[in-house]
């Protein structure tokens, strides 16, 4: 019904509808007059109270519940102003100077008694995105750059994942049964 009357309004030659189609063109175009010396200050405040909000989420949130999964952390451990994604149970070793920036996410999966483990060296990056798959162990030495939108997993950690999986939803079909 409605796009029958948009189509209508879109092609029509009547005077209601010629008005209607000159009166949203001239709104589409309508701009409001922005001087600089209102407007700047304004636009200032804004980046200033936007800075600060970011500084404080990643302060007060973000890292406090990124350090709570690791097992160990070094001084100056860094994140984002994103929560990391972490699937399962394992242990993160984080060292000293490390970055974490972005949304990264850690899938812990394995299949044998002793828990996964994840090693992050000193002076590491990790960029924004990454995927880092722990079967059994994962380590990242000292001083690496890892580049945004990257995966990494240990050999087994894709039948650890996929078992995982299987095993989950096997189990939730059988609550829902």
């Amino acid at each position: 019904m409605l796009y029958e009357l948009r189509y209508r309004l879109a092609r029509s030659n009547a005077p209601l509808a010629v008005s209607a189609r000159n009166f949203v063109r001239r709104l589409r175009r309508f701009s409001v007059p922005a001087p600089g010396i209102i407007v700047r200050p304004i636009l200032a405040g804004l980046i200033v109270l936007r800075s600060i909000y970011y500084v404080l989420w990643r302060v007060l949130v973000c890292e406090p519940l990124f350090k709570a999964y690791c097992t160990r952390y070094g001084r100056n451990l860094k994140t984002g102003v994103f929560l990391h994604w972490v699937q399962g149970t394992g242990e993160i070793v984080v060292g000293d100077d490390v970055c974490i920036d972005g949304k990264s996410s850690f899938a812990f999966a394995s299949l044998t008694s002793t828990p996964p483990r994840l090693e992050i060296g000193d002076r590491s990056i990790i960029g924004h995105g990454c995927e880092i798959v722990v079967g059994q162990r994962v380590t990242i030495g000292s001083d690496c750059l890892i580049a945004e939108q990257t995966m990494y997993g240990s050999a087994n950690a894709r039948r650890s994942v996929q078992a995982s999986r299987s095993a989950t939803t096997a189990s939730s079909r059988r609550e829902l049964s």
